[in-house]
């Protein structure tokens, strides 16, 4: 496929996502997975409490809310926290590099013991840190955007490309004007709680609504334009992983978590996407490389480079005040100790796709193994490139269509 030739699908099925609105995204989410409530934390609430949720929710970041004044029941939401904050704040405290790694604590001398105190002291202020002081983080906490439902999905897909935003906070109108009415405490509409119609979008949300073939068929605008629509979406889902990878690589000089990736010392290039460590490396260290190289996941090699595994900031859901030392252990041991079992690690771990690997197969492998990204390796099994969520979105954004503006949507908190 020529570099014009999908430049042409993507204006095709750009225009057509301007005439729909994000309300149809959320009658599909309604239908695929049931209306589920927000679940949201105060920012007050402790990172223990906030660790468990992500673990037990099986989700990846929260939104965060204070109480507006004299509104006991209303959310007021200033953010949204997600593992990469979490990563931001946790991979060099202090305390790991006061950790003692196998001593025991009735062999200890005394100064030795203090030490052991020390780290003691630190995990419990670690874990007991309000959460609304981890908003602003990374880039992606740092701005609190919202959209309405009544926006068209083309502004949706444009702030899921921004390089910034894996997830958005949507303002339920529907919702919003149903409990209005629905209010019994006197004539005409009341206004509900604050918040209470906030739903949380994500990029997943939106590539399984685009991957959808009933979806693609509400899609088409007209009869007339049915086999142009159709065409475009054709050409985009058949595109080989290896040029999409390597599209995403020139059209993105930011990544997933901050602001720009670091250049190549002796080139002066973006570095590649695929950051790897070795297998013999703790758990700790990758993620520290995790968090220096701005990626959200490494890929675990062996010695001969070959895709072992992958370690991802998700991967500190459900860290306790009883596990946090598994961080300072080799990775294999972390990733199996209590997060996962060994065969959840073959399942969502392993996943990979050949350079031939259609885009479509790709996105439908991650939707299906609930992952947010893929490694194309080649056929030594060595990653030479990645596929996310993020990429597949950005083939439906025209290169001439800007990023979205401030002025484009309502920043800030939300109190709708």
């Amino acid at each position: 496929m020529t570099h014009g030739t999908l430049q042409t699908a993507a204006r095709t099925a750009y225009a057509c996502l301007a005439q729909s609105p994000i309300a149809d995204l959320l009658k599909h989410m309604r239908r695929a997975r049931g209306l589920k409530p927000l679940i949201a934390v105060h920012e007050d609430t402790p990172l223990a409490s906030v660790l468990t949720t992500l673990r037990t929710a099986n989700i990846l970041a929260v939104p965060v809310f204070r109480t507006p004044p004299h509104e006991p029941t209303g959310r007021l939401f200033t953010g949204i926290v997600s593992v990469f904050d979490i990563l931001a704040n946790t991979v060099f405290q202090a305390m790991f590099d006061n950790m003692a790694d196998s001593a025991c604590v009735l062999s200890m001398d005394a100064p030795e013991f203090e030490k052991y105190m020390a780290v003691l002291e630190q995990e419990q202020a670690f874990f007991a840190t309000k959460v609304g002081s981890l908003v602003g983080s990374t880039r992606e906490s740092s701005e609190s955007w919202t959209l309405h439902s009544s926006d068209p999905l083309s502004s949706l897909l444009q702030m899921l490309t921004s390089a910034r935003y894996h997830r958005v906070l949507v303002i339920d109108d529907q919702a919003l004007e149903a409990s209005a009415r629905d209010a019994e405490d006197g004539f005409g509409p009341t206004a509900p709680p604050s918040g209470s119609s906030i739903r949380l979008v994500t990029q997943t949300d939106l590539v399984r609504y685009l991957a959808d073939p009933a979806v693609r068929t509400a899609l088409r605008p007209d009869a007339q334009d049915q086999a142009s629509f159709d065409a475009a979406l054709a050409r985009i889902w058949s595109m080989p992983v290896s040029a999409a990878e390597e599209l995403a690589t020139q059209r993105t000089p930011t990544n997933d978590m901050e602001a720009s990736r670091p250049l190549d010392a002796a080139t002066g290039a973006p570095r590649k996407r695929v950051v790897t460590v070795r297998d013999t490396a703790t758990a700790l260290a990758a993620m520290r490389t995790m968090h220096q190289h701005g990626v959200p996941a490494v890929a675990i090699v062996d010695a001969t480079e070959r895709l072992v595994a992958t370690l991802s900031a998700s991967d500190l859901r459900g860290i306790t005040a009883a596990s946090i030392e598994t961080l300072i252990n080799p990775v294999f041991e972390f990733l199996e100790a209590g997060r996962r079992s060994v065969g959840q690690l073959a399942a969502d771990q392993m996943r990979t796709v050949s350079p031939t690997t259609t885009v479509e197969d790709a996105a439908l492998q991650m939707l299906g193994a609930h992952i947010h990204r893929v490694w194309m390796v080649d056929d030594e099994d060595t990653p030479v490139g990645v596929l996310s969520f993020s990429d597949v979105l950005s083939l439906f954004v025209p290169e001439s269509d800007p990023e979205p503006g401030v002025d484009a949507f309502a920043s800030a908190a939300v109190d709708a």
